[in-house]
């Protein structure tokens, strides 16, 4: 995802955070974590999930092991990543353990406080609005459910 991309879906969420307690936004943004995509997420409230996972990595293009998939939140979602499969130069992606040129990231997301509704958006994509309506009426139910867990 380029520059001019990530500003327009920023831009584009806004007016959702208002109404929200919190986002989330995850894909293969093809953007290293030092990156003015990544950064121009953090200058918007984001924090990404893996951010203390220094050895986290999902591809190896040209034997070059980076993290350029993400999983970002904001708002009152707070993080907890699970480590991914390890990825070095070597590691043969895709392969028949790793069918894709990425391994998936996961973390678990939990309110930082009592909260009913979120948006949830894909990378480039504000997602379905039946994907929304059923989010919305998941995190709404009796209050035993508590984790949202997402994958890539």
């Amino acid at each position: 995802m380029g520059y001019r991309q990530i500003l327009q879906a920023i831009e584009a969420l806004r007016p959702e955070a208002s109404s929200s307690d919190g986002q989330i936004v995850c894909g293969d943004l093809n953007s290293a974590p030092e990156s003015d995509v990544i950064e121009a997420l953090l200058a918007d409230g984001f924090d990404y999930a893996h951010r203390l996972c220094p050895s986290a990595r999902t591809c190896n293009s040209n034997h070059q092991p980076r993290l350029i998939d993400h999983l970002l939140y904001r708002g009152s979602l707070r993080a907890h990543p699970i480590s991914p499969a390890e990825v070095d130069a070597e590691t043969p992606l895709p392969s028949a353990e790793k069918p894709s040129d990425h391994v998936p990231l996961t973390a678990e997301f939990d309110w930082a406080e009592d909260i009913a509704v979120f948006s949830l958006f894909s990378a480039g994509s504000p997602g379905s609005p039946a994907l929304r309506t059923a989010l919305r009426r998941l995190l709404t139910a009796p209050k035993n459910i508590d984790r949202v867990r997402t994958k890539h």
